[in-house]
């Protein structure tokens, strides 16, 4: 602990979280120097016990030395909390971004054990100006899924414990039954140690027969290399037989007790729901506040996540946005055919299929282009049909709603008029 220094902060993000920040990896000659005591052991001791494990890289000095290697395979059995961040990305531009990001996923691929990629961030976290600007957006978008992720964390913290008492219960069943199986191989008079050493060598075999025998996942059972140096010092002659009943106490556990705690995690935070609605308040989920997680100052300005982008894009304007793009939408609306001003819906699904969109996506936009709801479209629902089109194939999501600045001007005013079953 005399290595350990601790710094507090009048900061309202730690009143949800708790950093804990590492050394920096040696490399190069560096890592002959030893640092004087276990560094990939305290690392795997903070990781069975945090929520969030960041691995941070620099895009234009990537390097994965031996001892950022040996600290990543001390995470193992935790990749499900790591995330791979990749900062500094503005310092190379968009072609060495792309092949540094390909060559990342090379090197992880290599020492992470397990099929599936941890999420990776690209992105560039300091206040100076950006060196290559052309991936702005890409940080932007970057930064913001990011954030998103760390401020959930509070929110995920009953779950996640719940997941480690599983992890440590089905261990804890693992190591009970390799305990018992070298026990039962012991002789009870001669040659102890021989086959203790034996025993010790061929762990690995002893782990496949468990797995075989019990049907269990190869997950559940800790490091080889580990127990074998643990076992170079017991007596296995001292170590206890299976029992049954302690086996069943904790698969009754993990089959009842689980499942109803389980269960009982959506139900307090309807709870919290019901009763911040019965006060009138909004509910508030457990998340991170302050500092950059600020968002909601920041979407005050011009400058916040999606400002004046995609749909949002003529929200703070006087002119409707639709009209500076409807010219062409004026013309393809007249070549249609319309009939006192309206084009039936036919004739508007002929034309808006040509986008090549799906006929899901194209029902979506026409519920939010037909305002008044009367099953036609008139010149101002065409043109807007026709610039949601557009926001759609330049890979914008579509609202649930249509904002207000969207509508068009005519139809400010009105009700929009739903039929109903006994409306005849």
């Amino acid at each position: 602990l005399n290595r350990f220094q601790c710094s507090t902060l009048n900061n309202q993000v730690l009143e949800s979280v708790t950093i804990v920040d590492t050394p920096g990896i040696l490399s190069g000659e560096k890592q002959r120097i030893d640092r004087g005591y276990d560094f990939t052991g305290v690392l795997e001791w903070f990781a069975e016990r945090v929520d969030r494990i960041i691995l941070l890289f620099d895009a234009h000095k990537l390097d994965i030395s031996d001892e950022f290697k040996r600290c990543i395979e001390a995470l193992s059995g935790n990749e499900d909390k790591i995330r791979i961040v990749l900062n500094k990305s503005d310092m190379v531009d968009h072609q060495q971004l792309m092949r540094v990001y390909g060559a990342l996923m090379w090197s992880l691929g290599k020492v992470f054990k397990t099929p599936e990629v941890s999420r990776v961030y690209i992105g560039t976290f300091w206040d100076h100006p950006l060196h290559y600007d052309i991936n702005r957006r890409l940080f932007q978008d970057e930064q913001h899924d990011l954030f998103q992720d760390l401020q959930a964390l509070p929110r995920n913290a009953a779950l996640r414990k719940l997941n480690d008492l599983i992890k440590r219960a089905r261990l804890a069943k693992v190591h009970a039954y390799i305990i018992s199986e070298l026990r039962k191989q012991m002789p009870s008079m001669i040659g102890k140690e021989k086959k203790k050493k034996e025993l010790i060598q061929n762990l690995d075999k002893i782990f496949e027969q468990v797995q075989r025998e019990h049907n269990i996942s190869p997950g559940d059972f800790p490091d080889v290399n580990k127990m074998r140096d643990r076992l170079q010092t017991q007596d296995f002659t001292r170590f206890n037989p299976i029992k049954p009943k302690l086996l069943e106490i904790v698969d009754g556990m993990l089959a009842s007790d689980i499942a109803r705690l389980m269960a009982q995690i959506p139900k307090e935070e309807a709870q919290v729901t019901a009763a911040a609605t019965t006060n009138g308040h909004v509910a508030e989920q457990p998340t991170v506040k302050g500092g950059a997680f600020s968002q909601a100052q920041e979407a005050e300005t011009p400058f916040g996540f999606g400002r004046g982008e995609g749909f949002d894009k003529g929200a703070d304007e006087p002119e409707w946005v639709v009209s500076r793009e409807r010219s062409q939408a004026d013309a393809t609306f007249e070549s249609l055919g319309p009939v006192d001003g309206y084009i039936s819906g036919r004739v508007a699904k002929e034309h808006m299929v040509k986008s090549k969109l799906p006929n899901s996506v194209l029902g979506k936009i026409w519920k939010l282009a037909d305002v008044d709801r009367d099953g036609q479209l008139d010149a101002d629902e065409f043109a807007l049909a026709n610039y949601l089109i557009n926001l759609k194939l330049e890979g914008h999501e579509l609202p649930v709603e249509l904002p207000k600045h969207l509508v068009p001007p005519s139809k400010r005013e009105m009700e929009p008029v739903y039929p109903k079953l006994d409306d005849e």
